[in-house]
């Protein structure tokens, strides 16, 4: 005699022998001054060895964030700001005593220089438009 299977859990027609792995869950990060500002943490934890150049004062960094992007950059901008922190960080380490936090503020200007502003680019049009009113008909 044929022992029953057990089909608890299969849906009704699928094959309880092909196992289909979920799906991986897509993080994608939140636009928030918050994210941001743990998003520059958790580099920099993964970056140094040290956990004292890890800690960071998020009101300043919040309020920082919130002027640039009142300044017309993105999010996507200053996610690109810290990532060339970080690598600067990397290739030439913080003198001691001052915090990563505190070198990032005072780097923006800088920072924000090298990487640039992410524009949509401009599409000019081929033909050149000139105002009627200074074009010579009387040739």
């Amino acid at each position: 005699m044929k022992k029953m299977s057990d089909d608890w859990g299969t849906a009704l027609g699928s094959d309880k022998d092909v196992y289909q792995p979920p799906a991986p869950k897509k993080n994608t990060p939140k636009d928030t001054l918050s994210s941001l500002v743990y998003e520059f943490r958790d580099q920099l934890m993964m970056d140094t060895s040290t956990l004292m150049n890890a800690q960071v004062n998020g009101p300043a960094m919040m309020k920082a964030f919130r002027k640039i992007l009142d300044t017309g950059r993105s999010y996507d901008d200053i996610r690109a700001m810290m990532r060339q922190f970080h690598s600067d960080i990397k290739n030439k380490p913080l003198t001691d005593g001052i915090p990563a936090w505190k070198a990032f503020l005072g780097r923006l200007d800088t920072l924000a220089h090298k990487v640039g502003h992410s524009d949509t680019p401009v599409v000019y049009d081929d033909t050149p438009k000139i105002d009627p009113r200074l074009m010579n008909t009387d040739d």
